[in-house]
């Protein structure tokens, strides 16, 4: 017979994440998917200021497809990720889709021209496009049940605040023109 290091009253109290230590845990997951989260917003709103900053340099068709690039790149992203992630799982993937999308933001802050930021911000779209669904799936994984909608609408949440921190760094970085 194998003994369990633990009673099973205490197994089932922190398979069931009435430990306290186990909520500790899935805060501070959360705490983390939705920084995450944040920081994919943050990509996907900068580009109102990007535009904003251009607007003299660019023509129509320009400001089109950069306004556009970003979502196009959305679009193949959840495609392509959702894939790798049941093929590759969700954590490796995240961090992938990512490492893609900060890559290619940092990237497009030293574009010589127009067409290779739009190329640029697709690449970056194609990142959040993988980084979002598969965020919010690894939280269904490792979230229990009775506290995952709590716990994703906290993940969720993130993406305001990025979209909020952007705004307020817009605003003290370009000023306010009224």
């Amino acid at each position: 017979m194998v003994r369990s290091a633990m009673p099973p009253s205490s197994l089932y109290s922190i398979l069931m994440g009435q430990d306290p230590g186990f909520r500790a845990r899935q805060n501070l997951m959360a705490m983390c998917l939705g920084m995450c989260n944040a920081g994919e917003a943050a990509e996907v709103v900068v580009l109102g200021f990007i535009l904003a900053e251009m607007d003299d340099d660019l023509d129509f068709a320009e400001k089109s497809l950069l306004s556009s690039a970003v979502f196009f790149g959305m679009l193949c992203g959840g495609l392509l990720w959702g894939s790798l992630s049941d093929i590759n799982g969700r954590h490796p993937t995240l961090l992938l889709a990512l490492l893609l999308a900060a890559g290619a933001g940092f990237a497009s802050s030293f574009v010589p021209d127009v067409y290779t930021l739009i190329a640029m911000r697709a690449i970056a779209g194609i990142g959040i496009g993988g980084s979002i669904p598969t965020l919010f799936a690894l939280g269904k994984e490792i979230f229990p049940s009775a506290r995952s909608g709590q716990l994703l609408s906290l993940v969720a949440s993130f993406w305001m605040m990025g979209a909020l921190w952007v705004a307020g760094a817009g605003y003290i970085m370009l000023g306010y023109e009224g």
